[in-house]
């Protein structure tokens, strides 16, 4: 199955194979995979400057998430969250727990948990911006995730296992990195979704070729419990965008366009039905985990 880059609008080809285990993945890395990680990647960007009270109000909002406490802030769509700290919550970790974000990007992630309370973070990131080797209140490492020596309490990929090669090779040394009730947390786009179900080769979440390798649900776990880890918590988190982003790579629109020609706003694209039956749709594939994607916990076994 040919996939075209989309994401910057190269139109690249590269292809996809569908395995027999509900894998699919990339039939060949491509030597320059960098170029396809320019430095305005937008997992890259470092927040500078004075903070909106949007961003003050996500803040608040992740804060409640890690508490588990319920509050209207968590029904507004608008204010950004993730499910990645409502998963954080449920572990119960102390302030001082050691977590390390690989694949951290610009570092929001771990500015977040740092303003929510926890005090020994820790970004790894292949391509992480230089400026942020000079923080001090979180420690970055550029590098690998084989480049790694110390013990975690835990381990997060955010959007991030599926742009590394040899899961197994991973999984083994997050194993030798974790303490032995550690946990990983892992966000990551499904295979087997509705969403590709719909669209296949033009599914946004194929993101070629960054995108190296995805799992259905099922050959996730079956993955992680072949080293040990145990699945503690499934939550679909999908969002409209699976539909409205896979819509415009039909039509060809790159999503760097979308931010430059139409200036981040779906309503120039699509009338205000369309994307509330997106939304509804959400809703339900999340609620009938077929969502294209999802957030799981797995504990270490010893």
């Amino acid at each position: 199955m040919l996939v075209k880059e989309k994401y910057y609008g190269t139109f690249h080809e590269f292809d996809y194979q569908v395995n027999s285990d509900d894998t699919l993945e990339i039939s060949c890395i491509p030597e320059n995979i960098s170029f396809y990680y320019p430095s305005n990647y937008h997992c890259h960007i470092v927040e500078k400057g004075n903070r909106s009270i949007r961003s003050y109000l996500s803040i608040l909002k992740r804060k409640i998430s890690v508490s588990g406490k319920f509050n209207f802030l968590c029904n507004l769509n608008f204010i950004k969250s993730t499910s990645i700290y409502r998963a954080i919550g449920l572990l119960k970790l102390k302030a001082n727990a050691k977590i390390i974000d690989v694949g951290c990007g610009g570092g929001s992630h771990l500015y977040s948990l740092k303003e929510i309370g926890f005090n020994n973070l820790f970004g790894l990131d292949p391509f992480l911006p230089n400026e942020l080797l000079e923080r001090k209140d979180v420690k970055f490492i550029k590098g690998n995730f084989d480049d790694l020596d110390e013990k975690y309490n835990l381990i997060i990929f955010n959007h991030s296992l599926e742009h590394m090669s040899e899961h197994q090779k991973v999984l083994t040394k997050a194993k030798t990195l974790l303490v032995p009730d550690g946990y990983i947390i892992i966000r990551i786009p499904l295979f087997h979704s509705l969403a590709w179900n719909m669209y296949h080769e033009i599914w946004y979440q194929l993101d070629a070729p960054r995108h190296l390798k995805l799992y259905s649900k099922d050959a996730l776990v079956n993955l992680f419990e072949r080293y040990k880890f145990r699945c503690e918590k499934i939550i679909f988190d999908s969002e409209f965008i699976q539909f409205a982003r896979s819509e415009m790579y039909k039509m060809d629109i790159p999503i760097s366009a979308f931010w430059d020609k139409y200036k981040g706003n779906y309503l120039n694209l699509f009338d205000k039905s369309q994307l509330k039956g997106w939304k509804k749709l959400t809703e339900k594939v999340n609620a009938e985990a077929s969502g294209d994607q999802a957030t799981f916990i797995f504990k270490n076994i010893v």
